[in-house]
């Protein structure tokens, strides 16, 4: 059976409710479709991959990057407290504070530590999360880096 999955079908909007003319019940009926559309991709996501898959590892990488960012990220945000002075990623952006810091520990962790936990327990959003933060992961290292080398 050829599971061949339309990356346009993966990227549906899903929970983006239809208002446009229609009714509520209408738009109910069109995002619980979408959304047992794309919880079917899931699953044939999960179905691809073997129970000999090495994830224990992909679990580990997942684990100390979300590690890695919070003690990055805490370390000069309670240095901040007790100092008052402003992380260099602020003062560098000329902004009050680091939407980077924000986003990252309400969003990226999160989703990187919630993934590796449904990976583990072979979920098929663990795969799924998987497959973003091990491509954002090293892309977003690279990124960072770069900037350290440029100067504001």
């Amino acid at each position: 059976m050829d599971m061949t999955i339309p990356i346009a079908q993966l990227l549906l909007p899903v929970g983006l409710p239809i208002w446009q003319g229609r009714s509520q019940a209408t738009s109910q009926i069109g995002w619980g479709l979408k959304t047992a559309l794309v919880l079917g991709y899931l699953v044939a996501i999960a179905q691809r991959f073997r129970a000999r898959t090495p994830i224990q590892w992909i679990v580990g990488y997942m684990l100390f990057s979300a590690i890695g960012l919070s003690v990055v990220y805490l370390v000069q945000s309670i240095a901040f407290l007790f100092t008052g002075q402003l992380p260099s990623i602020v003062t560098r952006t000329g902004h009050p504070t680091s939407i980077v810091f924000a986003l990252d520990l309400t969003l990226l962790i999160p989703f990187m530590i919630v993934g590796a936990i449904w990976l583990l327990q072979r979920k098929p959003w663990g795969y799924v999360l998987a497959g973003i933060s091990t491509v954002k992961g090293p892309m977003y290292t690279l990124v960072w880096i770069r900037q350290q080398e440029v100067k504001f």
